[in-house]
């Protein structure tokens, strides 16, 4: 970070090319010895967690960082006297993931006070410019859906059509409570392309806002019914979670 930079946020400019970095703890070198800050995550449904107080919960919020997941990219941005105010979007392997919104009070070269407020609950542009994303895909439709998926294949006394009827029937009625779950996909698998894809019987497609909401999803009661009614049933199953991107749609 220099004088002469043009950026119209210059000190949070650098701040989140800093935290973005190989080395994020450098940003401790840039705030004064009676700083204060209050950083705001929603996590949906109305809930929120907070870091606020000085040096110790700055520290505290880049311990439980994912490092090098995601990126914070400038909208808009502006100073005012001593105020810096920076409107930005939080992308996950370049797909936007949340809005946020900073606010800095600089004194000479050091930050004094910083309020950061993110949410995946509202956006400001539906597909960012190229210029602002490293993620070269026209054909992409970005969303901000964390799925978890999940491959299943029926317990061996089971027929297909009764593991079908009991995931689509009973499961179901558990599955659909669980907090935060946007959008549900079922396919049920009746024939495998080629033999080493054989064996499996359902594909489950579960949709949160982020990958917060499928945390505080799989931490709930909800998924802690669902997973004891399962209980001992003898099939097999693949889980993996990740960001959704529609590459086509007709």
């Amino acid at each position: 970070m220099t004088e002469e930079s043009t950026a119209p946020a210059p000190f949070l400019t650098a701040w989140f090319e800093i935290l973005d970095s190989d080395e994020p703890n450098r940003i401790l070198d840039l705030i004064s010895d009676d700083f204060s800050l209050s950083i705001l995550f929603s996590t949906g449904d109305g809930e929120a967690t907070d870091f606020a107080g000085g040096r110790s919960a700055l520290v505290g919020y880049l311990e439980q960082r994912e490092r090098g997941t995601r990126t914070h990219h400038l909208l808009s941005a502006t100073t005012l006297g001593q105020d810096e105010l920076f409107l930005g979007e939080v992308r996950r392997g370049g797909v936007p993931e949340a809005s946020f919104v900073a606010a800095g009070r600089v004194e000479g070269k050091r930050l004094k006070r910083l309020l950061i407020g993110r949410s995946s609950e509202i956006r400001f542009i539906e597909t960012p410019p190229s210029h602002l994303s490293s993620f070269p895909t026209d054909h992409v439709r970005r969303t901000a859906m964390y799925n978890l998926v999940l491959l299943a294949a029926r317990p061996p006394e089971w027929t297909h059509e009764r593991f079908i009827d009991w995931w689509r029937g009973d499961h179901a009625e558990l599955t659909r409570l669980l907090p935060g779950l946007r959008a549900w996909r079922h396919t049920a698998i009746d024939q495998a392309l080629e033999p080493r894809s054989e064996g499996w019987d359902g594909l489950s497609v579960l949709s949160f806002d982020s990958p917060e909401a499928l945390r505080k999803a799989l931490a709930s009661k909800e998924w802690a019914d669902a997973v004891a009614q399962v209980g001992d049933m003898k099939g097999r199953r693949i889980a993996v979670m990740g960001q959704q991107a529609e590459m086509f749609t007709g």
